[in-house]
């Protein structure tokens, strides 16, 4: 990672937002350092600082980004397809498979995400 200005150890340790947070807690925090802190780690050549922010600018505010659909964020996807390898190698799925099946289903619904298939390779075959 390239330093800049809001490289985190560039920062005087007080102003540095995991410090500031300990020492004076999340009111003494602006959006873009909370949102750091969530983010934990920035891009190539960038702090984590400025994604923060450009995330923050893209959509309004931290309930704007908590709000926002998967189509929406980075990736802007719309639909999946899940696929996966059966651990026991059967072809039939398990009740554990079902049950995760479900969950990652229902998680898909609440960002508006499409399930378009779901592949499952066992020893002989594709489901």
């Amino acid at each position: 990672m390239k330093t800049g200005l809001t490289s985190l150890q560039q920062l005087p340790t007080e102003a540095r937002p995991g410090e500031k947070l300990l020492a004076r807690g999340a009111g003494a925090l602006a959006e873009p350092e909370l949102l750091a802190l969530l983010l934990r780690t920035g891009l190539p050549g960038q702090g984590v600082l400025q994604p923060a922010q450009a995330l923050l600018d893209r959509f309004g505010s931290l309930a704007g980004l908590l709000h926002a659909d998967a189509t929406a964020l980075a990736l802007n996807a719309a639909a999946v397809v899940l696929a996966h390898n059966d651990p026991s190698g059967a072809a039939e799925p398990s009740r554990a498979d079902e049950a995760v099946t479900r969950a990652v289903r229902a998680d898909l619904q609440l960002v508006a995400v499409r399930e378009l298939d779901h592949l499952r390779r066992a020893r002989v075959a594709v489901t």
